[in-house]
């Protein structure tokens, strides 16, 4: 009974001391990014914007709410270093629609989608602005 219960220990300390492989140097650097998109009228735009890995690229991908044409990452749910797919998407409130028809302005399309790219790098400059050129 005791050999058993010596044995065990043993396979439990040997068990513990291997590396379960969730530390920090296997997790994928993600980046406080933060920046603008620009539209060439000036237009302050409101959507989602969305870091995708580039093809042939692996890792997470990263998404944020557009407001009035600025988004905003943290460490937790920023987008990785290298290259990027980035797809910028409009999201038209109704309440701006309603607004636009009343003062007989051409109302903003609900959805129109922009396609980039960004080569992002650990520099400690996170910042990356997009113009959108329709």
């Amino acid at each position: 009974m005791i050999k058993c219960r010596a044995f065990a220990i043993l396979i439990l300390l040997a068990l513990l001391s291997l590396p379960c492989g969730c530390g920090s140097e296997t997790r994928l650097s993600r980046l406080p990014l933060h920046g603008t998109v620009k539209m060439p009228n000036g237009e302050q735009l409101n959507g989602l914007i969305t870091f995708l890995p580039a093809e042939g690229q692996s890792g997470p991908s990263a998404n944020a709410k557009l407001d009035q044409g600025k988004y905003e990452f943290d460490r937790e749910n920023g987008p990785t270093v290298g290259p990027h797919t980035v797809k910028i998407r409009r999201v038209v409130s109704r309440a701006d629609s309603l607004e636009a028809m009343r003062a007989k302005q051409q109302p903003q399309v609900n959805g129109q989608e922009w396609t980039l790219s960004a080569d992002l790098t650990d520099n400690g400059q996170y910042v990356q602005d997009f113009t959108i050129n329709k």
